[in-house]
């Protein structure tokens, strides 16, 4: 049976666990471990040398987009696991930028992928099947408002970054799929249509990660619970992005199913 557990995110209920903001997510598929990001890059090998795992056996690190809070521990990993196979969306490894008012700020990996081994590097923008029951999403059509707004490709903030590199991680098994998810850029209900699109006749048995909420609207607050109802999972595990008062009214919405999922959370799927 598949397990996740969070490496890296915000906030942690362990003594023995770091958090920072960011976001990590390690899968034992079978005889397998795989990272969904790396978090930011401070406690990526310290928290899986804590829950005794060796960076070297980790067969592949999956990229929900590129920011650095996402992407930061990549490089301690791969001087770790220099063969390690990386898969993401070819605008991953674009210059990133995030600009509020005046302050800017480089949040990109653009010289990640010059530390991958050529033949480790899997560029894809169309859904990736990483090995049996696990799946990359690919990029996600945007037929509703997105989170993408104060994203830049340059410095000046003249090119709007759309991080078409977002995308998520589909794990399939008996209870139906898991979601796992980065910050949503591309929207919460864009996200979940394209779940659907691809698997259309699997229940979800859990949601897990950001929703970019921190900053949202009550109106696009309450579109998202809509589209959780939509997509009825049994559970809906919250993290990073999402911000505290959407958890508090998405947990009103969903009472007994809503948990955050802080550094250490655990489970089998």
């Amino acid at each position: 049976m598949p397990e996740l557990t969070v490496v890296a995110e915000n906030t942690t209920f362990s003594p023995l666990l770091l958090a920072e903001h960011g976001w990590s997510v390690l899968i034992r598929q079978e005889d397998s471990l795989f990272l969904f990001d790396s978090g930011s890059g401070r406690v990526l090998l310290p928290n899986l040398r804590q829950i005794g795992i060796d960076p070297s056996d980790i067969r592949g690190l999956l990229l929900s987009h590129g920011h650095n809070d996402h992407t930061g521990g990549a490089t301690d990993l791969l001087s770790c696991n220099p063969g390690l196979m990386v898969y993401a969306h070819p605008a991953a490894f674009e210059a990133k930028f995030s600009i509020r008012g005046s302050r800017i700020r480089s949040i990109g990996s653009e010289h990640l992928q010059e530390q991958i081994a050529g033949e480790a590097l899997m560029l894809s923008t169309e859904l990736q099947k990483i090995v049996p029951g696990m799946f990359l999403s690919g990029e996600i059509p945007r037929r509703y408002p997105d989170s993408s707004s104060g994203y830049f490709l340059d410095a000046k903030g003249t090119v709007r970054d759309l991080i078409l590199d977002d995308q998520f991680l589909i794990l399939d098994s008996p209870n139906g799929l898991t979601i796992v998810l980065g910050c949503c850029h591309s929207g919460p209900r864009n996200s979940f249509l394209r779940a659907a699109m691809l698997f259309p006749d699997r229940p979800v048995d859990m949601v897990l990660g950001g929703l970019h909420l921190k900053e949202a609207d009550p109106i696009t607050i309450n579109d998202t619970i809509e589209a959780l109802r939509e997509l009825a999972p049994s559970r809906i595990g919250l993290s990073h992005c999402t911000g505290l008062e959407p958890y508090r009214v998405i947990s009103s919405a969903f009472p007994g199913q809503v948990f955050w999922a802080s550094t250490g959370f655990h489970t089998a799927i």
